[in-house]
């Protein structure tokens, strides 16, 4: 995680950081006592960032004093069920290496980070929610997460058990969704209801086979089609005229070749590609506009 040095203090070596987008916050070696509340409180930190050597007691200190609805919590934790009631929270981000699972339907949450294996019920995810990113996704479509009707952003990866998008339709605000190390994901026909969707990005899902359903998604910006194996074509992608990024790098082979029409897609601005002898022009000519 990059982030920049914008304070140290003297007595305990803890220091103000930044991660950008006026996301700042303070990183100790200790258990979060009042002495750190109070320099976390008088520096403008944004988020608190535990790390489990911090011990447990950090935690509890933390959520009793509600310092900022943004919580990251890295390492294991023996008393995580304090976050189940910690209902002014907003943002939460977990990267642990305990087996916990956490019941999270009663918070109040618009973005979370973490991997399935810690909810306890994904079908019971805080409706709120407008951003969710889920490493180790092991259903076989979307049907479990349906019911976030609110939800703009969605990552998901490893996804090693999804095959078909069928229950993304009902998520119609979707604005970003980026998939990867999805084996076996071949239907993507629903993507045709995410009338609002501007950023696809898909990574090692060879199953895929063809783009013909994104060729109806006028509101698209930005395509990633990275270590997808063997795609048809990318003809559909000739009549989007919003797209101002296309990449289909590493091991993705168009088959017919056709990548020259991508160049009368008058907003395109960036297209990366593996140059390839039955292509019909090379990478470094595609945007060469008079």
């Amino acid at each position: 995680m990059l982030h920049e040095i914008l304070f140290k203090d003297t007595k305990t070596g803890a220091t103000i950081v930044s991660f950008g987008s006026g996301r700042v916050a303070l990183k100790i070696s200790g258990t979060w006592n009042k002495y750190y509340i109070d320099l976390y409180k008088n520096h403008g930190c944004t988020f608190v960032w535990i790390q489990s050597r911090d011990g447990s007691d950090s935690l509890e200190n933390v959520i009793r004093e509600q310092l900022s609805n943004e919580l990251q919590l890295m390492g294991r934790f023996t008393n995580l069920h304090l976050v189940e009631q910690a209902d002014f929270l907003r943002t939460l981000t977990l990267q642990l290496t305990t087996r916990s699972t956490l019941n999270l339907s009663n918070l109040r949450l618009e973005s979370l980070r973490t991997s399935a294996a810690h909810i306890k019920l994904i079908s019971r995810l805080p409706k709120p929610l407008r951003y969710l990113m889920l490493s180790e996704y092991n259903e076989a479509d979307f049907h479990s997460l349906s019911y976030l009707a609110q939800l703009e952003g969605l990552e998901l990866g490893p996804a090693r058990k999804l095959a078909s998008f069928e229950g993304l339709s009902k998520l119609t605000e979707i604005t970003t969704l980026a998939v990867w190390y999805a084996p076996h994901l071949f239907n993507i026909a629903e993507l045709r209801a995410c009338k609002k969707l501007e950023e696809l990005k898909f990574n090692h899902c060879k199953a895929i086979g063809s783009v013909e359903v994104l060729g109806g998604i006028t509101s698209l910006k930005k395509i990633h089609l990275n270590n997808c194996g063997i795609i048809k074509s990318l003809r559909p992608l000739g009549h989007l005229n919003r797209v101002e990024e296309i990449l289909f790098t590493e091991d993705t082979i168009i088959t017919d070749g056709a990548i020259r029409q991508l160049a009368s897609i008058s907003s395109l601005q960036t297209v990366l590609f593996k140059n390839r002898r039955h292509y019909d022009i090379a990478r470094e000519n595609l945007l060469e506009r008079s």
